[in-house]
Parts: C-alpha cells; sequence; structure tokens
C-alpha cells in the first residue's frame, strides 16, 4: 500500500516538459525536415512560423569544409505537443546527397524571444537513445538471482515496436508486442518457469491532435503461457499530453488517458495450478481504460544529443473498469503451499509500475522496478515487488 501511495503521487504532481535535440531528416531525395526544439515559452505563432526569421546552415563531415545557408521551404511548423518547430528545407547542392544527420547543423530564429540549436554529425544511424519504456521501440529489462539452496530467480519484461510516419503526414503505424515473465511471483518463491505471464501484440495507429494523442489497435491480442489462455481486443485510446519547458535541469510529465477495449475471448484454461476451473461465461470482453504516465527526467551534466538525460523516475497507472466478467487471479500461502483461488466478476484491474533508472550510456541503464498489480488476459494479481537489474532501451529510425 506504501509503494501505491507513492505512486499516485508521483502521477499526481507531474507537469510535463522535455527538450529535444535537433534532428534532420531526409524524406525524400528532393527535401527533408529539421525538428529544432524551442525553449521556455515560444514566441507568437504567427512569428515563429514566418520562414524569414530563420537562418539555417549546414556543413559537411569532410575537414575543412564550409558552411552553407540552407533554403527553407513552405512555413515552419509548430507543434504544441511536441514544442517543436518543423522546418521543410532544400539539400543545398554542395553537400550533394549525403546522409544530412552527417553534417553539422546550426539553427537560429531571428525574431521575438531568440531560438537557436545545433547538431553535431550522428555517431549512429540506427539506434537512438530512449527517454524510458513508453518512448522506447525496443525495451528489454532483465534480473536474475542465484543462491545457496535455491534455484536461479529472474524476471524479463520487454517490449518491441515499429510504428514509423506514414509519408510525412503525421499518422504513424506500426507493429507492437510486450511480454513479462515471472510478474506474478507467488509464495514461497523459490522457483520461477520460463513461460510468460502476459504477451500482447497489436498493430498501432496514431496522430497528434493539438495537445491531445489519438491511438487506435485495430487488431490486438492478449496471451498467456503459463495458464493457457488468448484475447483478440482491439482498442482505442486519447491522451492527453500538454507540454511546457521548466528548467535547465530537469523535466517533469504528466499524460492522463482514458480509452475502451472490446474483443472476445478465444481460448481459455480448464486447468489453473492443478485445479479445474469453470470459465463457460469468459467470452465476450468489454473494459474502460483509464490511466496516467508520469515522469522525471534529470538532465545530464554533458548531455548526448540522443539522450541527455542521466537519471530518470517514470510511473504508469492503468485501471481496467470491466463491463462484462472475466477472471481474476490471487494467490495465497496456506499451510505452508501457494494456493490460486479463480474470482469471476468484474472488479476493477489496477497496474502500478513506477522505475527508476541511472542512464550508464544512451542505451543501457541500472533500473529498480516496482509493481504492483495485475495484467491481461488472466489478470493475476501480484502484490509489490521491487526488482533490480539491467535495461537496454533504443528509438529505431524513422520516429522523432
Amino acid at each position: 500500500m506504501r509503494t501505491r501511495v507513492l505512486t499516485l503521487f508521483l502521477i499526481a504532481a507531474g507537469l510535463y516538459a522535455e527538450d529535444f535535440a535537433l534532428k534532420p531528416v531526409r524524406v525524400r531525395r528532393a527535401a527533408g525536415r529539421l525538428y529544432v526544439p524551442t525553449a521556455g515559452d515560444p514566441p507568437p505563432v504567427g512569428d515563429i512560423e514566418n520562414r524569414f526569421h530563420w537562418v539555417v546552415t549546414a556543413k559537411a563531415p569532410a575537414a575543412g569544409a564550409a558552411a552553407v545557408p540552407v533554403a527553407l521551404q513552405d512555413t515552419p511548423q509548430w507543434s504544441a505537443a511536441s514544442s517543436t518547430v518543423t522546418l521543410g528545407y532544400t539539400p543545398p547542392a554542395g553537400l550533394g546527397n549525403a546522409d544530412p544527420r552527417t553534417w553539422t547543423w546550426k539553427v537560429a530564429y531571428t525574431g521575438p524571444g531568440g531560438i537557436s540549436a545545433s547538431s553535431a554529425p550522428s555517431q549512429s544511424t540506427f539506434f537512438g537513445g530512449a527517454k524510458s519504456k513508453a518512448d522506447a521501440d525496443i525495451y528489454l529489462l532483465g534480473t536474475f538471482l542465484a543462491g545457496e539452496g535455491t534455484k536461479p530467480l529472474y524476471t524479463l519484461d520487454a517490449k518491441l515496436g515499429w510504428v514509423p510516419e506514414w509519408r510525412s503526414s503525421g499518422i504513424y503505424a506500426g507493429l507492437e508486442g510486450t511480454l513479462t515473465i515471472n510478474s506474478s511471483a507467488k509464495p514461497p518463491v523459490n522457483r520461477t518457469q520460463a513461460d510468460p505471464d502476459s504477451i500482447t501484440a497489436d498493430i498501432n495507429i496514431h496522430f497528434v491532435k493539438s495537445d491531445w494523442l489519438f491511438s487506435m489497435y485495430p487488431l490486438k491480442g492478449e496471451f498467456s503461457r503459463k495458464h493457457p489462455d488468448s484475447n483478440l481486443v482491439p482498442a482505442a485510446t486519447v491522451q492527453w499530453t500538454p507540454i511546457k519547458n521548466v528548467g535547465t535541469r530537469g523535466a517533469i510529465a504528466f499524460y492522463p488517458s482514458i480509452g475502451i477495449e472490446a474483443g472476445r475471448n478465444l481460448m481459455k484454461p480448464s486447468t489453473i495450478d492443478g485445479q479445474s476451473v469453470n470459465l463457460s461465461g469468459y467470452n465476450s470482453i468489454f473494459r474502460g481504460v483509464v490511466g496516467a504516465f508520469a515522469a522525471y527526467y534529470e538532465r545530464a551534466k554533458k548531455p548526448d544529443p540522443g539522450n541527455p538525460y542521466q537519471f530518470e523516475i517514470t510511473s504508469t497507472f492503468v485501471d481496467r473498469i470491466e463491463v462484462t466478467s472475466e477472471p481474476f487471479l490471487t494467490t495465497s500461502l496456506v499451510n505452508g503451499k501457494s494456493l490460486t483461488k479463480v474470482n469471476f466478476g468484474t472488479n476493477p484491474r489496477e497496474y502500478i509500475e513506477t522505475n527508476v533508472t541511472w542512464n550508464i550510456t544512451p542505451l543501457l541503464g541500472l533500473t529498480v522496478k516496482d509493481t504492483w498489480g495485475s495484467l491481461p488476459p488472466l489478470f493475476a494479481l501480484c502484490g509489490q515487488q521491487v526488482t533490480v537489474g539491467l535495461t537496454f532501451k533504443t528509438k529505431l529510425p524513422s520516429r522523432h
């Protein structure tokens, strides 16, 4: 309970702020885009979207190369959702057809308020730093414990996604998947199994409109191998994403959300932990989903352009409000043995996860993870569980 109160405090206290490194992206052979961070409160939109107030230069990576002016196309676009200005540009002929991420860029806004940004040539053209699990395309958190007189204990929390932008439209579409192993540890915890507790796979389509992120999952599956079960639950979510910069050393975030999950059970178990169960009424699925993501990021003293944050605390809260009855598993210790009880009803299914990470490199961090609650498809309740392990997180190309 103490951990749940702390986590909810982090969520309730959050505002949102984050910085973005200047990112040049080649869209097509004859044009490209620059993503420029804004600092503090932005100037009036009428000024910041005037391309004559912007001066852009680029320099090839060759030794002794001179900076050349870069012509802008159309009207610069400022996004309140990402606190970023998007500049369309025409690659200078003098720089050839090389990848613009290998150039040294400088951007200056000469209107009221003044903004300047620069970027050195990218050291990696594939993997990029991610701020958190929510921000990452590939995420792996693994823990392992071995000792005399006990079998090895381990947990795994993994995420894999590829959701690129569709032809500069502002619409992102792709595939995602998550997997957890031993998220529902039972007392006494003296052994673990490789069967995953919760697996999800989906098609993700999302876009940002003003301060709102709209996400749709026209095909989404939930699976469990530990207790064979599978669901098909298409979903839709709306998330409020206000952004405001709040200082030079750190940033805090708060994203509340609401959505629905609706579908059908495809396969149900007949036994759970050796006990016969009757889940004949487990067919249709309809859930309301409310939640929030909160975070604190602390910048490194010498920020990496791809990942400027040294220390981060992230917290996720999800409450699934059941309209139709679904299983809910609880485990207790009876006469020294673990006993699983299967409840079938519409009680809310909460899940809270807090991660504290020290980033050793832009891709690798040391993480303390605290969880409480239950995950679909069978919602096996896990009491407070604290794990310590190494985290690998990265963003793939075509994301910004």
